[in-house]
């Protein structure tokens, strides 16, 4: 009698929000988890190890950026501008990978801040939905928020693949051109006007504060 995904829950303006920037932030993560080793690979000739190290301070900044966030979040209260700033900082570090001239320590550097970016975001959602759902409905509200992760993760990961690869086959003939990031850049582009996209979702979710048996004890409205 209970659907595991109740869809009188969308019609809550702030399901949706939220929803729309979980599925911006899981597109954008799991398209570069899985193709930033490909495209170190391309560009620097890296090998695996090497690849590997070049991921880890997307996921190593990830685990900052929730971290930091849900402190923030119990300290002061506020909920809204977490995953904005996140989505916005992401966005711009995407933008830099796809204009600045091509190196390691810049991809090192911009997967730190698209880690940092990007793990602010789920984390809150979550707490954003399961407050406005209320006790009753704190699965369905998980649901939510689980659907939009997986639907924007398949959807970014075969959308960035499709389009670095299909560029690159277009340009040059070859599924890998060497040392050829151009085939990259625009997905890097449409990968930053997702994040851009979630965060507009982000800036529309209401300003409510945290009540306070969350956010440390201090007021809901200070």
């Amino acid at each position: 009698d209970k659907p595991y995904l109740p869809l009188e829950l969308l019609r809550i303006p702030v399901m949706r929000q939220a929803a729309g920037a979980t599925a911006a932030y899981a597109s954008a993560s799991f398209a570069l988890i899985f193709y930033l080793p490909i495209y170190t690979q391309t560009v620097f000739r890296s090998d695996a190890a090497e690849a590997g190290l070049l991921l880890l301070p997307i996921t190593g900044g990830n685990i900052v950026g929730a971290t930091l966030s849900g402190r923030i979040a119990a300290a002061t209260g506020r909920t809204r501008e977490l995953p904005l700033a996140g989505l916005l900082l992401a966005s711009a570090c995407l933008l830099v990978l796809a204009f600045a001239p091509p190196s390691r320590l810049l991809v090192a550097l911009m997967g730190a801040g698209l880690g940092i970016g990007l793990g602010s975001v789920m984390g809150i959602t979550q707490i954003i939905t399961q407050i406005r759902a209320g006790p009753q409905r704190l699965g369905a509200a998980a649901a939510v928020i689980s659907l939009s992760r997986n639907f924007g993760a398949a959807l970014g990961a075969a959308g960035f693949g499709a389009i670095a690869l299909g560029a690159a086959r277009l340009s040059g003939g070859a599924a890998e051109p060497a040392g050829d990031p151009s085939a990259f850049n625009t997905a890097f582009v449409v990968a930053a006007i997702v994040c851009a996209a979630g965060a507009w979702s982000s800036w529309r979710l209401p300003r409510d504060r945290l009540p306070p048996s969350v956010a440390g004890g201090r007021p809901a409205g200070g």
